[in-house]
């Protein structure tokens, strides 16, 4: 097919994938690590916070380094995590992802409460859980 509509590429198989938008990001990392409230970002415009400070307020998370590096430095993003409960590997992947644990990641199981945290951190950054296709 020469011409695409662009309705047609909507519907398209050849999404291009790409970074969810903050308020998503925000609200999927509260989800994960057991802080979810009452107030979800999606919902509420006036509900301020570090992450959508650093995102432009209501932006697409487009992976800048100043997002980058909230998301590794976090102060709040490490208050949350060092008040989640441990959960197993397969909880976890399950919150974040969606979906069980492959065979290969079942290795993988923390044995200690730092080895926890670095992993859900590894989660919380990587490409499957903050792209959006």
């Amino acid at each position: 097919v020469l011409f695409r509509s662009a309705k047609s590429a909507v519907y398209s198989r050849e999404r291009t994938p790409r970074f969810m938008p903050a308020e998503v990001l925000h609200d999927a990392i509260a989800d994960v690590t057991g802080a979810a409230s009452s107030t979800r970002a999606v919902l509420d415009p006036t509900l301020v916070s570090e992450l959508l400070e650093v995102s432009g307020q209501r932006q697409d998370f487009e992976g800048s380094l100043a997002q980058s590096l909230f998301l590794v430095t976090s102060a709040s993003l490490q208050a949350q995590l060092d008040r989640m409960q441990q959960v197993t590997l397969e909880q976890l992947t399950l919150r974040a992802l969606a979906r069980r644990p492959r065979p290969d990641e079942l290795a993988l199981e923390p044995a200690s409460r730092e080895e926890f945290e670095d992993l859900v951190w590894a989660l919380l950054t990587s490409s499957e859980f903050c792209y959006v296709e």
